[in-house]
């Protein structure tokens, strides 16, 4: 990662450029929802959820095709969860939320998406560079949830096959 558009820093536990010219930093509150629930209605939600969230604290709507460095710490209460769920299939859900939240227009409302996929404007490939941290702590309980950050130079990509 030796080239300026894609240098950053580990601080504080967080991704973020080098030359940073914009970031956001918010908490959705859980319980977070996997990719291999049976309940297709509460993985929706929650994937609303977390871009309602992002939407709300983005302030105007971000450019979808620059880099961007992105650092999801999921925090889960092992008291009541029998099991606690794997978090590579938590992911996925976070991330598409989190695309829709940063990428949709304002005039654009997320619950009108039929679904999260790239031809809807949600197109979560420029998250190039993920920290992910798995937190067992959450006591109590309603403090299940993630906290997102994400991190941008601003730089436009010019040649997909450079990263």
């Amino acid at each position: 990662m030796s080239k300026s558009t894609s240098s950053f820093s580990l601080t504080d536990g967080v991704l973020k450029f080098e030359e940073e010219t914009k970031s956001l930093s918010t908490w959705v509150p859980g319980p977070v929802i996997s990719t291999f629930t049976r309940q297709t209605r509460s993985l929706r939600e929650w994937k609303e959820r977390v871009a309602c969230v992002v939407k709300k604290e983005r302030k105007a709507k971000w450019n979808s095709k620059i880099l961007y460095a992105v650092t999801l710490e999921f925090r889960f209460d092992p008291e009541s969860r029998p099991i606690l769920p794997d978090v590579d299939n938590c992911i996925k859900p976070v991330l598409d939320g989190l695309a829709a939240g940063l990428f949709l227009p304002e005039e654009k409302a997320i619950c009108e998406l039929s679904t999260f996929a790239t031809h809807h404007g949600v197109d979560d490939s420029k998250f190039r560079i993920l920290l992910i941290h798995r937190l067992c702590d959450a006591t109590p309980p309603e403090k299940e949830g993630v906290r997102l950050f994400v991190s941008t130079n601003g730089k436009v990509i010019e040649n997909e096959d450079q990263y």
